[in-house]
């Protein structure tokens, strides 16, 4: 039987003459014996991507809302005014061509 020769790396790498040395201390870093436990990542939703200095309680979300809500009350649909404007320009380009004021207005 052969005897072992003195300082051969072990199996698990941290009992290796190499693992306890200073100079190659940086190499063994990731190795499982000697390895922290990494941290799970925490899972992405809307409240861990909003900073906690940037979040606002529910309370001011609904009175927003409820402002929004009513802002949408006050405001008239812009399709009335269009078509009011529309009205105008196509009464003006009649009045106008009648008169013979404008030759063409295409």
């Amino acid at each position: 039987m052969r005897k072992k020769r003195p300082q051969t790396a072990v199996k698990g790498g941290a009992a290796s003459s190499l693992a306890s040395s200073p100079v190659y201390k940086g190499i063994f870093q990731g190795s499982p014996t000697t390895g922290k436990k990494k941290k799970k990542p925490e899972p992405q939703n809307m409240a861990t991507m909003v900073a906690k200095k940037d979040r606002l309680p529910s309370e001011h979300v609904i009175a927003y809302l409820k402002y929004l809500l009513e802002a949408a009350g006050r405001v008239k649909d812009p399709g009335d005014d269009i078509l009011t404007i529309f009205n105008k320009i196509t009464n003006w380009k009649q009045g106008a061509d009648e008169r013979g004021n404008i030759r063409d207005l295409d």
